[in-house]
């Protein structure tokens, strides 16, 4: 093995170190997105919604909240059912089913410490008062993270409702309308 091999062979494992370096944090930080949906709920005839409290985030864990971060959530994912086509009504008399949504974060011990953070939106059907959907978003944030998380609140909204089905969905009949098919 001459120098200029060595020197290349050097050269191309601190190349891989680096991009094993640079590639395993971004995989760390990506969120992870749970959904479930009750099976016999026709989610075809639903056509409107409303809150189920107001306001309709319920705040979880070890940070606070900032009321612009939950007037921005609160907004996304009202947004988010609208594009869908469902139309949001005050009254839960009105009302196909309601939403309510948490968020918090909780510092971890694994190894190293870190914070979880988790927003979660659960629905129910408004005659019968009982689940039909649930969705959660959980991620390890940074300090920074946790301080502005309301300013993705758009992106969130939008991958916690991904497979929520749209409006006139026949969940049984159209794969389009599966919430777990892609």
């Amino acid at each position: 093995m001459n120098r200029y091999t060595t020197i290349s062979c050097k050269h191309k494992l601190l190349t891989l170190l680096c991009l094993v370096v640079l590639i395993l944090p971004g995989c760390a930080s990506q969120p992870q997105i749970f959904s479930d949906f009750d099976q016999r709920h026709d989610f075809s005839q639903d056509r409107t919604f409303t809150w189920l409290q107001d306001p309709p985030m319920l705040p979880a864990g070890d940070d606070v909240v900032s009321v612009l971060t939950e007037s921005r959530m609160t907004s996304a994912i009202k947004g988010e059912l609208i594009a869908k086509g469902y139309t949001f009504v005050k009254d839960q008399a009105d009302a196909d089913f309601s939403v309510l949504y948490t968020i918090g974060a909780r510092d971890r011990l694994h190894i190293s410490t870190y914070t979880n953070g988790t927003i979660a939106v659960d629905m129910f059907d408004v005659t019968s008062k009982q689940p039909i959907w649930h969705a959660k978003w959980s991620k390890h944030l940074s300090r920074k993270q946790r301080q502005s998380i309301g300013k993705n609140a758009e992106q969130i909204a939008f991958l916690l409702l991904k497979h929520f089905p749209v409006i006139g969905c026949k969940i049984e009949t159209s794969k389009q309308c599966r919430p777990f098919d892609e």
